[in-house]
């Protein structure tokens, strides 16, 4: 007992320690945005994008942008809470509402920082303020709270694998996807990535993270 409690006490530490490590790592950047100031590697990779481009990479681009905006991602969750409906009612609601609030620090950064995205705006569809990347956020956090539910959604071992994968794919694509469309900055992707993990950092740290992937009937 005495042992699983420490269990339970490190696992919520070392949340809470990603959180604050995230944090430090956001600040500079965010304070640089909010001065109106590109951080490094910021001008190199906007104009290398712009000079490069290929259609057939334009529309692959376009399409994982799509997969990880605010019009998609209320699906996915959608999806996710029905099958998970009759097996994990409550962990699955509450891991939507752990997905659906991350989207509020960004809304709240950008509101603060203000600084607009890169030149030219190639897609009208994606304006106003640029810091931090709100697709990048979404599809980190969306992509590990699903994978950590695989279980008690039913998804097998061998099935739980490629989920895995996608925590690090999906984020890493979309990211690149909002870069080469032009729509942000390297620094506003890096700022939603670090904001993703400071939001799991802190969810978790404060309520724990196992009753995730535990498997069970409506709990």
């Amino acid at each position: 007992m005495e042992r699983t409690k420490q269990n339970w006490m490190r696992d919520r530490l070392g949340w809470l320690g990603l959180a604050v490590v995230s944090a430090a790592a956001l600040v500079p950047i965010t304070v640089t945005a909010a001065a109106g100031r590109l951080s490094w590697g910021d001008a190199a990779v906007r104009d290398l994008v712009l000079a490069y481009r290929l259609p057939a990479l334009e529309w692959t681009m376009l399409v994982m942008s799509w997969l990880s905006s605010e019009y998609v991602t209320p699906l996915v969750l959608a999806a996710v809470v029905a099958v998970g409906w009759r097996r994990a009612r409550r962990r699955v609601l509450v891991a939507a509402a752990v997905v659906a609030t991350s989207t509020l620090w960004q809304i709240a950064l950008k509101a603060v920082v203000g600084r607009p995205r890169p030149e030219p705006l190639l897609y009208p569809l994606w304006h106003g303020a640029g810091f931090p990347s709100g697709h990048a956020l979404t599809a980190l956090v969306l992509a590990y709270v699903v994978w950590r539910l695989a279980p008690a959604l039913g998804f097998s071992r061998r099935a739980q694998t490629p989920l895995g994968w996608a925590v690090v794919l999906y984020p890493l694509l979309v990211g690149v996807s909002r870069i080469y469309l032009n729509s942000h900055y390297l620094s506003d992707v890096t700022g939603g990535v670090l904001l993703g993990l400071g939001h799991l950092g802190l969810a978790f740290g404060l309520f724990g993270a196992d009753w995730l992937d535990r498997e069970g009937i409506r709990s």
